[in-house]
């Protein structure tokens, strides 16, 4: 995630510039400089007004590419000038005169001052080069010139007919967004470290070689020798350049590991599953977010033939089923609804983004307790001035009960009676406590199928952790497992 080297450009695609002449030799008494400045754009596809359906190309627009790096190059080699577009995507650059040279657009958003940071989009199927957009050589010569640049989404009516240009920089712009949302409205001095997000028009559902486009979904993970989000661009199945909640939300994982914390394992989720308390908080708080970046509380996905059906969902719903911890419908409502000053049901509450932001980086983040809706509620609540009783109603609403980060007086299992106590007590010297597992509902990521427990020492000292199988309390007569998994977590 920190790499920050400079990668070796590669120019993936070539674009014609518009504006300005090439310029001519102007002899011994000529200038020495001029000013080459223009804008750079991007086409962004939007989703379509009826939300049943998915992306609408009728309704492609150009947008600025806001700041992103741009280096006039020599023909040839050299970089000779660099600089960055504001939020216009316009740029201004001072060239040699009498110069062959072009103008390039990297897709990287570089701040080194605070609030730093550095987000890049690279293209995991060609070597991670740098996605860059580069305008046609011509000369600079004796007078200033114009040369705008613009990516174009490459779509011929019906499919896409040329190199997808734009989709690199929509994906750039929705990143700087989140990151910008961030640091506007949680923390002015906050320095991200580095973001990579690989995309390919090959990356695709299949899971494997990321290197051949198998990323499996768009994604964020810290695992292999690339760690960043992958993002999907495998057209007529699943494309995200343009889905800016699916994005967002993927951003708010970067967050989660980069600047608080996460212990989600992961792994496949909807809404309505009944999940690892620590998946259902990480999935649904992330939705929440990317509604907060768009000030759009309807997710959207496209998907399918020429991208035109659409997955989604509205934060604004409070109807979950079944509604609790374990749901990440549950934890988007009450993480929304104490953000947004919508006043509906139970929802009384605007707090805005900060409280929730201070909260993820503050006991959130050091404390004992696993990551879930109960130590971020109780860090909430323990804030000066913070309305306790209307986040206990909002959060109650979802059949939520919080009383401390453990949720020690939890009553909501789920159906599943495994699921409770969500952390059963273990007393050094003082015994055996039986706990039990199940797939009643799904496996790898679903509740049940894990159990906490915790114990506390007033010092340091050396602690057996011993697990063996029993047939007792078993629904059914399950083979002892030889080699049981422990792991042990301290703040």
């Amino acid at each position: 995630i920190r790499r920050i080297a400079v990668l070796a450009l590669t120019s993936i695609f070539l674009v014609a510039c518009g504006g300005g002449g090439g310029g001519s030799d102007s002899g011994g008494g000529g200038p020495s400089s001029v000013t080459i400045s223009g804008k750079a754009t991007y086409e962004r596809v939007p989703f379509s007004s009826n939300v049943n359906l998915g992306l609408s190309y009728a309704n492609t627009s150009a947008q600025p590419i806001r700041e992103a790096v741009v280096e006039l190059i020599r023909s040839g080699g050299s970089t000779l000038a660099t600089t960055t577009t504001d939020d216009n995507g316009n740029y201004s650059l001072t060239a040699p005169a009498n110069t062959s040279v072009f103008v390039r657009v990297q897709a990287q958003s570089r701040r080194t001052a605070t609030p730093a940071r550095n987000i890049r989009v690279l293209n995991n199927t060609n070597g991670n080069a740098l996605y860059v957009l580069d305008g046609a050589v011509f000369n600079s010569g004796t007078t200033n010139q114009t040369k705008n640049l613009f990516a174009a989404s490459g779509w011929g009516g019906t499919n896409y007919t040329s190199i997808r240009s734009a989709a690199p920089f929509a994906i750039l712009d929705t990143m700087l967004s989140a990151a910008r949302f961030v640091v506007d409205n949680g923390n002015a001095t906050l320095d991200l470290p580095g973001l990579d997000v690989f995309w390919s028009p090959q990356n695709n559902s299949s899971a494997g070689d990321v290197t051949l486009g198998q990323i499996e979904s768009t994604l964020f993970t810290t695992d292999g020798p690339a760690p960043g989000i992958y993002v999907l661009g495998d057209e007529n199945v699943d494309t995200d350049e343009y889905d800016q909640h699916v994005l967002a939300h993927e951003f708010q994982h970067f967050l989660e590991y980069s600047i608080s914390r996460s212990e989600s394992p992961g792994g496949p989720h909807s809404p309505n599953d009944r999940l690892d308390l620590r998946v259902a908080f990480s999935e649904g708080f992330a939705n929440a977010f990317s509604a907060m970046v768009l000030n759009d509380p309807l997710y959207s996905d496209s998907l399918g033939s020429q991208q035109s059906r659409r997955f989604s969902f509205s934060m604004e719903s409070n109807a979950t089923s079944p509604a609790g911890w374990y749901n990440e419908a549950s934890i988007q409502s009450v993480t929304w609804d104490l953000f947004d000053a919508a006043v509906d049901g139970a929802d009384s509450i605007a707090l805005g983004y900060k409280p929730l932001y201070e909260a993820l980086t503050g006991r959130f983040r050091t404390g004992p307790a696993l990551t879930s809706v109960y130590p971020f509620v109780i860090d909430l609540k323990g804030r000066a001035g913070a309305p306790v009783a209307a986040i206990d109603a909002l959060v109650t609403s979802q059949s939520i009960h919080v009383t401390d980060e453990w949720g020690t007086n939890e009553t909501n299992d789920g159906s599943v009676q495994q699921a409770l106590p969500l952390y059963a007590r273990l007393t050094l010297n003082g015994g055996v406590k039986s706990v039990c597992g199940t797939t009643l509902v799904g496996t790898y990521n679903k509740i049940g199928n894990r159990s906490f427990l915790r114990f506390s020492i007033t010092a340091a000292r050396a602690v057996t952790v011993r697990a063996q199988y029993t047939s007792t309390g078993s629904t059914v007569p399950f083979a002892p497992d030889p080699d049981p998994v422990i792991v042990l977590y301290n703040n």
